[in-house]
């Protein structure tokens, strides 16, 4: 398709595979696009460290969408959007979650809060670069608005809190989903697929001029706005049946097989 000119990627179970790690032939792949002229967009909900950490293996980055687009950095301008939940709003999110016993994390300017560690909690720490801080009672003392909540349960629960948190806050906060097991709040009009409109329009680039490569619900909305949607074979039916093309699962170069049947 020799109109699209950008291709916006997702990182855990897209790009990366059950190891995290991404491998050389797609490395190379992205390289050669690169000289190609394309645009390459990293879309993740990873905090920009956690990012990092992946983007030191690629050797090289453009733009890279944080906090499932609440935040982007660029290779040349550094942050070019920082937008954040209503501090208000989410100290009486955190207050909620501590009066029900629910575990969750606070992301404040690439600082992780959560009320204890466990072992989960310590794996992703080891797994994603972040910087960790406990604080059992972060409602009293936080200043600063954060970048995302997540609230981490089974998933019988995420579903019940988020048809809750969705009706009784709403308007005023957005719920998504990369896992089963995890459920991001995010500003009211934040998504991976508005801030990769932003970063499309900056460079001269409509839905036209777009694939965009996702797993989760949480790419649902680049997906569908990007005139390319592919999801990988290891994604949720539902977003499966919103996206334009399937590809191979994750561990089996999902992506590098999706841009070589569109790029050649």
């Amino acid at each position: 398709m020799s109109d699209l000119r950008l291709v916006a990627i997702d990182l855990d179970e897209t790009l990366l595979d059950s190891s995290l790690a991404v491998d050389d032939e797609t490395i190379k792949y992205l390289w050669d696009l690169q000289k190609r002229g394309i645009k390459l967009v990293i879309a993740t909900g990873r905090t920009w460290p956690g990012a990092q950490k992946v983007l030191a293996s690629l050797g090289f980055w453009q733009s890279v969408i944080c906090y499932n687009g609440g935040l982007v950095y660029a290779a040349d301008n550094g942050v070019l959007l920082d937008q954040r939940i209503d501090l208000g709003l989410a100290k009486e999110l955190i207050r909620y979650f501590r009066d029900n016993n629910l575990f969750f994390k606070t992301y404040v300017d690439d600082i992780m809060y959560v009320p204890w560690l466990n072992t989960e909690t310590k794996e992703f720490i080891n797994n994603h670069g972040v910087y960790c801080a406990v604080e059992a009672e972060l409602d009293q003392w936080l200043q600063v608005a954060p970048n995302m909540l997540v609230l981490i349960e089974d998933e019988n629960t995420c579903d019940r809190q988020q048809d809750y948190i969705s009706n009784r806050w709403l308007g005023k906060i957005k719920p998504t989903r990369s896992h089963r097991r995890s459920l991001e709040f995010l500003p009211p009009r934040v998504s991976k697929g508005m801030t990769l409109a932003r970063i499309a329009a900056k460079l001269g680039f409509g839905p036209q001029n777009c694939m965009a490569i996702g797993n989760e619900m949480n790419d649902l909305e680049m997906l569908q706005w990007a005139s390319v949607g592919v999801a990988v074979a290891n994604s949720p039916r539902e977003l499966q049946e919103s996206a334009d093309f399937i590809t191979a699962a994750n561990n089996e170069q999902g992506v590098l097989k999706a841009l070589r049947h569109f790029f050649g």
